[in-house]
């Protein structure tokens, strides 16, 4: 397992997988900008709405490209994880937690199952990132 660093500029590169990409020129558009100018997102109408900030997939906009195209992105998922058979546990030790930070921080906040070592997952992000703890990939 690779040493960690005090900071950022303690920690050595290891390897890297690509090369860094090119900068974009000034000319390019922000992704809220683009999505108003194709009326698939609509922030004035979502702030009327919950008076916040959240955007709002239009129905406006390209015969509801919007939110077919999220649909399509939702089902294409669903449909991978399926194949892939993903599914993991509800619980884990507390080992799992403070590898993801976790714990102690959210410790509170967590659901503990007593006695013994074993808690609520938050997210999937726990057993996923856990999947490989302590092991040093190949690309």
């Amino acid at each position: 397992m690779a040493k960690v660093g005090k900071n950022e500029n303690d920690n050595r590169e290891v390897r890297r997988w690509s090369e860094t990409a090119e900068v974009l020129t000034s000319s390019a558009k922000n992704h809220w900008d683009i999505g108003e100018e194709l009326a698939i997102l609509d922030f004035a109408r979502a702030r009327e709405d919950r008076r916040s900030a959240f955007h709002r997939l239009s129905r406006r906009g390209s015969a509801g490209w919007s939110a077919r195209s999220l649909t399509s992105c939702l089902t294409y998922t669903r449909e991978k994880m399926a194949i892939r058979r993903c599914c993991h546990r509800v619980l884990c030790k507390s080992a799992a937690l403070v590898g993801t930070g976790q714990l102690p921080k959210f410790e509170e906040d967590l659901f503990h199952l007593a006695p013994g070592d074993y808690f609520l997952i938050p997210t999937a992000e726990v057993p996923l990132t856990n999947l490989h703890r302590d092991e040093m990939l190949e690309q």
